[in-house]
């Protein structure tokens, strides 16, 4: 019989039937051995006990992940012990009565199962509600980013105050026997998205020279932020950063292009000195970065033509001046 949880050490009902779904593979495999002896009992005990657990965790609704794959790849293996036995009655002797009554005695432990399953139903139900209050914590910080690219800075402080206490009362609440939600991918979005805001609200409040405040003075050190949620919210700082270089270019304002580049060339040497500790899972950003740096070095660039070749350009002097583009557009037309 499959051992239940929590008889000599405490298991979270997700380990314990992860752990049956695996010995049930270790099954399988033992009984294939056996049915090279042809050893029909053993094979249909091994059929008979996975069959029983399969047909317990259909009862589950599990939600695409590890668990689901686990449980998707038990129905193989019953599948294959089903079909190792019809081979054996057709090439060997038939199972007697006795041997397949000894087979049905074979089960798992149901009630335990149910239990699990009512164990994981709220555990969901849970994570269901605390993705929604996440969603609403990511919402207000990315309002808060609009606001402060539309250099709104009262707003985006109390958007990203509002943030701060329902990100606060989220993480309380999962604090232990429900501790297992803070390493959920959506907890770290969310906090990633809070440090971008938080980063990007006094970098744009501090005078020249720019500064980016490091993990420890964040004001909402409370929370906890890890190093690799702060490390995304300070990836995704240099686009927002690039975006206030592109609006301060059109208005020839080289010394804020300067101050966002020197930010970006700031968090880019830091990337490139952390190496190989750098978290993987974040290397996407690593390539946002370079992307970001190139468009405000070629800024920089554009801002110097106009200023020592007397060159209009397009993207930054046109873009205030409707009638330059006009004309341009009937110059192409005429070409």
């Amino acid at each position: 019989d499959m051992v239940p949880p929590n008889t000599a050490t405490e298991y979270e009902p997700t380990d314990w039937i992860a752990g049956m779904i695996s010995a049930s593979h270790e099954i399988g495999r033992y009984a294939a051995n056996r049915a090279t002896a042809g050893d029909v009992a053993s094979m249909q005990a091994a059929q008979a006990v996975t069959s029983s657990l399969l047909d317990s965790l259909m009862a589950f609704d599990f939600r695409n992940g590890p668990l689901r794959k686990s449980f998707d790849s038990l129905k193989y293996v019953v599948r294959r012990l089903e079909d190792t036995i019809y081979e054996l009655s057709i090439h060997r002797a038939a199972v007697d009565d006795n041997q397949r009554e000894e087979a049905k005695d074979a089960r798992v432990d149901k009630v335990q199962l149910d239990a699990a399953r009512a164990s994981y139903e709220a555990a969901d139900e849970l994570r269901e509600a605390s993705i929604k209050k996440c969603r609403e914590v990511q919402k207000l910080s990315k309002q808060a980013i609009f606001s402060l690219q539309r250099e709104d800075l009262a707003r985006a402080s109390k958007q990203l105050d509002d943030a701060t206490a329902l990100a606060k009362d989220i993480l309380q609440e999962m604090a232990p026997p429900h501790g297992w939600l803070r390493l959920s991918g959506f907890v770290h979005s969310m906090l990633e998205e809070l440090v971008e805001g938080r980063l990007l609200e006094c970098w744009m409040r501090d005078p020249h020279p720019r500064s980016i405040l490091l993990r420890s003075e964040l004001c909402f050190a409370e929370l906890s932020v890890d190093p690799v949620e702060y490390f995304g919210g300070l990836g995704d700082l240099v686009g927002e950063i690039g975006r206030v270089a592109v609006r301060r270019a059109t208005n020839r304002d080289k010394e804020a292009v300067a101050d966002a580049l020197g930010t970006a060339l700031a968090v880019q040497s830091a990337v490139l000195d952390l190496g190989s500790l750098w978290p993987r899972r974040l290397e996407n950003k690593t390539t946002a970065l370079r992307t970001a740096v190139k468009k405000m070095e070629q800024l920089r660039y554009e801002l110097n033509l106009v200023q020592y070749a007397k060159r209009r350009t397009l993207d930054i002097e046109w873009q205030n001046d409707p009638e330059a583009v006009q004309d341009a557009a009937r110059d192409d037309d005429a070409a």
